[in-house]
């Protein structure tokens, strides 16, 4: 039958557990020490990961806020241009309104004094039609009646009416 030998079993043990230590040493804790490695390394990776993502994120939250402030500073620069246009509009409204004015007056004071000439040329023609009348109503120098004919016929000549 089976024979239970006390050494037999004794060495045998001795032997796994020899096995054991010596696979301990030079195979599990290199392994182990692998898998630390790997594990620290894929940590690593997982950080500088997630750091660029979080710097990726910052650089585009500044694009956005420069994409902003230059649409801003467009919105900023089209409002005063328009603002600049509509001022010079109303400055040229207003210097063509003052060069109307001056036309105007000049147009009136020409008008005035070309009135002023009229009148004084009208009143140089009346007075010499004045004297030529009195001058007719001497030499007729007969009643009052040939006196009112003279005139009369003086201002037919001359061509005025009654």
């Amino acid at each position: 039958m089976l024979d239970i030998d006390f050494w037999n079993i004794l060495f045998t043990v001795i032997n796994l557990l020899v096995l054991v230590a010596l696979m301990k040493h030079f195979l599990f804790k290199p392994i182990t020490k692998i898998m630390q490695e790997r594990t620290e390394q894929v940590k690593k990776q997982l950080d500088d990961a997630e750091n660029a993502q979080q710097q990726a994120m910052q650089l585009k939250a500044d694009y956005e806020k420069n994409v902003s402030g230059a649409k801003l500073e467009a919105n900023r620069i089209i409002n005063s241009a328009k603002k600049r246009a509509g001022e010079i509009e109303a400055q040229s409204q207003a210097q063509a309104q003052a060069q109307a004015h001056r036309i105007i007056a000049q147009a009136n004071m020409q008008i005035q004094q070309e009135k002023e000439l009229a009148i004084s040329q009208a009143q140089s023609q009346i007075a010499q039609v004045a004297i030529a009348a009195a001058s007719k109503v001497m030499q007729a120098n007969a009643d009052n009646k040939s006196s009112y004919d003279a005139i009369d016929e003086y201002l037919n000549e001359v061509g005025v009416d009654k």
